[in-house]
């Protein structure tokens, strides 16, 4: 059906409202998983059970926390849409120091960018697209997604801290030139901070450090390398059918509700937390019977995308 003739219902305005409960409860649970089976993974490592044991009980431990930090990377995504507060700023701040959690990540290089993925969304000025255009299998996308994005993210956001512009003129933001310069040194000041506590607890213990922070970081590489493929991968430009509803509970665990993501494309200012719900409303207003749209029902169906080339990218080529 040509998209054109669907109008997108209207949400009641309940949808929109942000939740102080929520927003903590969605700060509490990345930093518990990433702290408490950290913690855990250290006791792991340093206890007097057998090497196998100890194997056996630290992989799920060090996916845990992995979760934990990609939850609190996540909220720099809530933050830069507005759902961790009311004042815009206040949010971006927020979002921005615990996405400083994950060790090279500069949520700023990020947040300059994202708004034009939501504007071209699988076409060619989307700047997801091209950076990684060039790795076609899935353990490419697997190992190398993710330090290809950081290295991008961490030179936007030290070239915005030392006030050149110049990379970031073409993507249409609602910041002006002096909040993206404040913004880049706050991201900057708040890893650093994030580096130190990092480096006293390894000073302290090194296996603190290995078992309970870098090994997590590690896994968090991992994981989020896919992140961009499980989202809009093999899928084309058309408003309706962009990106994926991943409804795995596992993955509703893992992504604070933002694995709901073409709800999140069709109402970007609904928080994470009440994506599912859209997707329910959607379902019962007939939206989806006529759209047929791009829904992944098992957690481990939704990496079939780690393979796929999106359309968009792939009609470029030829």
């Amino acid at each position: 059906m040509n998209s054109q003739s669907i109008n997108k219902p209207v949400l009641d305005p309940s949808f929109y409202q942000l939740s102080l409960f929520w927003t903590t409860l969605n700060i509490s649970y990345g930093l518990g998983l990433f702290v408490l089976f950290g913690w855990l993974n250290y006791q792991v490592a340093i206890g007097s059970w057998s090497v196998v044991l100890k194997m056996i009980l630290m992989i799920p431990l060090t996916t845990v926390a992995a979760t934990g930090l990609f939850v609190l990377a996540g909220l720099g995504h809530e933050s830069l849409h507005g759902h961790l507060c009311k004042n815009a700023k206040w949010s971006l701040a927020i979002g921005l120091f615990f996405s400083s959690s994950v060790v090279s990540y500069f949520d700023m290089g990020f947040t300059v960018r994202h708004w034009d993925h939501h504007r071209y969304t699988n076409q060619k000025n989307d700047p997801d697209l091209i950076p990684t255009a060039h790795l076609t299998s899935w353990w490419q996308r697997l190992l190398l997604s993710r330090l290809i994005f950081n290295v991008i993210y961490m030179k936007y956001t030290l070239t915005m801290a030392l006030g050149k512009l110049n990379l970031v003129e073409k993507y249409q933001t609602p910041y002006t030139p002096g909040d993206m310069v404040f913004f880049a040194r706050l991201n900057i000041l708040f890893a650093a901070l994030w580096l130190a506590v990092y480096i006293a607890i390894t000073i302290l213990d090194w296996r603190a450090g290995l078992f309970g922070i870098v090994l997590p970081s590690l896994v968090l590489a991992l994981m989020s390398g896919c992140q961009s493929y499980l989202d809009h991968a093999g899928l084309g430009d058309d408003p309706f059918n962009n990106a994926y509803s991943r409804t795995s509970p596992i993955m509703t665990l893992i992504y604070f509700g933002s694995n709901y993501h073409l709800e999140h494309h069709l109402y970007p200012k609904v928080p994470c937390y009440r994506l599912h719900k859209v997707h329910k409303f959607l379902i019962e207003s007939g939206l989806y019977d006529q759209i047929q749209p791009a829904i992944t029902r098992g957690f481990l169906e939704s990496y079939k995308t780690l393979s796929m080339n999106n359309r968009m990218f792939e009609n470029t080529q030829h």
